[in-house]
């Protein structure tokens, strides 16, 4: 994640990005696995609105057969991720969007969970023949990311002191919050 200011913040952006996606296709897509079993009220709203139709499609189309299938380890790993990851992703999103030195216990959690439950699930895939390439790509992207975040919390210290560019790292202008640059004084 190197010292290059331009680089961490790009990589900031993703970062940002990514936690608010996920947090958004996990209730459009994901929950579906478990609806039927706790809601079938909500399930059939999202029927009526075409998102069963798109993550069946989804499942048929790329090999995807865990979505299809909703094994009981499946849906326990579901239930996880909307217990505790959905709410982190917005959380974090923000948080890590504004520079808030404090996210960095919370996103090395988060990072650990989503790796951990990803494992299974990863595995599961990549053992069978079923699944596309791009089913895969597409997994592998809450395998790469959570990696980012990771290896950034990691590399900031065991504090996180310097998970956030410092004045000395960004010429003069601190961290500031993704999109905003204090006013160059002259």
């Amino acid at each position: 994640m190197g010292g290059n200011p331009a680089w961490r913040r790009a990589t900031d952006v993703l970062i940002v990005a990514y936690l608010l996606a996920h947090g958004v296709i996990a209730l459009a897509c994901d929950v579906q696995s478990i609806l039927p079993d706790f809601a079938p009220g909500l399930h059939a709203r999202y029927a009526a609105l075409g998102l069963v139709d798109v993550v069946q499609r989804w499942g048929r189309e790329q090999g995807d057969f865990l979505v299809l299938t909703n094994p009981p380890w499946f849906k326990a790993l579901i239930w996880g991720e909307l217990i505790y990851q959905v709410p982190s992703c917005f959380v974090l999103g923000a948080a890590w969007a504004r520079r808030r030195p404090g996210v960095w216990l919370p996103a090395l959690v988060y990072a650990v969970h989503v790796l951990s439950t990803m494992a299974p699930i990863f595995f599961e895939l990549c053992a069978d023949a079923r699944p596309t390439r791009t089913c895969l790509a597409v997994y592998a992207v809450w395998v790469a990311l959570p990696l980012v975040i990771l290896a950034r919390c990691v590399a900031a210290g065991p504090t996180g002191a310097r998970l956030f560019l410092r004045a000395a790292d960004d010429g003069g202008r601190g961290a500031q919050p993704l999109g905003q640059a204090k006013p160059k004084v002259r």
